[in-house]
């Protein structure tokens, strides 16, 4: 099922579009498709923002480590190899429209989001994660979200999460939806660990 960051929304008609926030995260299911697409014509980007191509390894960095900053954690740095995975991974997902983690190197981790094509910057597409902080606590996992479902919080803790060094990322888009798939170098969410 798909599930919205706030966790309360259950759209259903085109009509509710008129009362969303921007900020909502899509995590699996169908409602979420239209909400998302509901996201773009509420808030009037029904046509693509500007977004420049090579802007996104920038956009990445800048709000992860932003927020690994803000826990006083190290910085993460870039990496081409994990970018090509996430590249990949991406382009199958948009192919056959699936919102779907990818089992084919558990020792990474992976964050997905999915909206509508080109009506989202990349910074909004990650600060989408990066806003899941509200509801995070300190604790082992999966006692990390004050909601008490570690899910509210499963994107975050990929970003912050206490061995992670590297990231890369990609945007694939199909059937008028983007699909941004970053890769980590180091899993997040293991039973019983530490984010920090």
């Amino acid at each position: 099922m798909w599930r919205l960051l706030d966790g309360h929304q259950d759209l259903t008609h085109a009509d509710d579009c008129d009362c969303l926030m921007r900020g909502l995260v899509v995590v699996i299911g169908v409602s979420g498709l239209l909400a998302l697409a509901c996201v773009g014509r509420a808030h009037g980007h029904p046509h693509a923002v500007g977004r420049d191509p090579g802007g996104l390894m920038e956009a990445v960095l800048a709000v992860h480590n932003e927020v690994r900053g803000a826990a006083n954690l190290p910085r993460l740095n870039w990496s081409d190899a994990l970018a090509r995975r996430a590249a990949q991974w991406a382009t199958y997902l948009a192919a056959r429209q699936l919102v779907a983690h990818s089992e084919t190197n558990m020792a990474e981790g992976e964050n997905i989001w999915v909206g509508t094509a080109g009506a989202f910057s990349y910074e909004l597409m990650l600060r989408d994660w990066a806003d899941e902080a509200r509801f995070f606590r300190a604790g082992r996992f999966p006692h990390i979200s004050t909601t008490g479902n570690w899910e509210d919080v499963g994107h975050y803790s990929q970003m912050i999460w206490r061995g992670s060094r590297h990231v890369g990322c990609a945007v694939a888009t199909g059937d008028g939806w983007d699909y941004l798939v970053c890769r980590y170098d180091v899993q997040a969410n293991l039973f019983g660990q530490m984010p920090y």
